[in-house]
């Protein structure tokens, strides 16, 4: 359920009122970073009373990456639901991972975490991508015409 929460708050809703405000390519970068810089900053609360700083200040940065990742699909899509299935499934494995470590004694290598930061790296990297200057124009008529037919239905009732 968190991840539902999170991304109907921090994309389905941040990102769609950014949207409607700003009707301009160059501020489609901001559209994705300032959700995603909420995201991070809501996971540093959420984790470093029982992690410790820096492995929330971690915690924070990761999902800062993939925060801009999720925009990204949700900018160019303007669907919302690919990303909470995503969010869910990352948020079960990673809860799956912990109580198994804690349960079970299982310890990660080394290795794991600059792994998944790399990974998570990349995808904002992906995320930056799915956003350049090129696309910029099909992501505003997108929106143009989502808001559009918001309207249209809107004024049928």
């Amino acid at each position: 359920m968190a991840g539902t929460a999170e991304e109907v708050a921090f994309r389905e809703v941040g990102i769609s009122y950014l949207a409607r405000q700003w009707k301009d390519e160059n501020k489609i970068i901001l559209m994705a970073i300032i959700p995603a810089v909420a995201f991070g900053l809501i996971h540093v609360t959420n984790s470093v009373t029982s992690m410790g700083f820096s492995a929330a200040l971690t915690q924070a940065l990761m999902a800062l990456f993939i925060g801009v990742f999720f925009s990204a699909v949700y900018l160019r899509t303007g669907n919302i639901w690919p990303i909470i299935l995503c969010h869910s499934m990352h948020d079960i494995l990673a809860s799956s991972a912990a109580v198994n470590e804690e349960a079970l004694g299982i310890e990660f290598p080394d290795w794991f975490i600059p792994v998944l930061g790399v990974f998570e790296g990349l995808l904002f990297v992906c995320g930056l991508y799915m956003l350049r200057k090129s696309k910029r124009a099909e992501i505003i008529a997108l929106w143009n015409h989502r808001w559009s037919s918001d309207t249209s239905a809107a004024e049928k009732e």
